[in-house]
């Protein structure tokens, strides 16, 4: 399995329900090793704010989510995706209704 990771456009998030058009200002993002095995390090500095990060596959289907209701302001974590089919997934990290958007693609 090996992940590719691309930025994504707004507008392709823009008719999520609860998430607007205004992009999350995120330091620091960095997601390795890429390609992989379909485990990586997600690792990024933000505002201390409750922070969700989300990962879905384009049918929809929540594949990975964790809420952190005291966000410290940096997050550093490895994700297992593992048991995860080859395809696209939708990253997303989420703080009140601003998020960042990164594709994921399984292979």
């Amino acid at each position: 399995i090996n992940l590719h990771f691309e930025d994504l456009n707004e507008n392709e998030f823009s008719e999520m329900p609860g998430v607007d058009a205004k992009v999350l200002a995120v330091d620091e993002l960095n997601y390795y090793p890429n390609p992989n095995s379909g485990k990586f390090n997600l690792a990024f500095q933000a505002d201390k704010k409750p922070t969700k990060i989300k990962i879905t596959s384009t049918e929809g289907k929540e594949v990975y989510s964790e809420e952190i209701q005291g966000f410290e302001g940096s997050y550093n974590k490895e994700i297992d995706l593992t048991d995860q089919k080859r395809g696209i997934y939708l990253l997303q990290i989420i703080q009140g209704r601003k998020a960042i958007n990164k594709k994921i693609v399984i292979e």
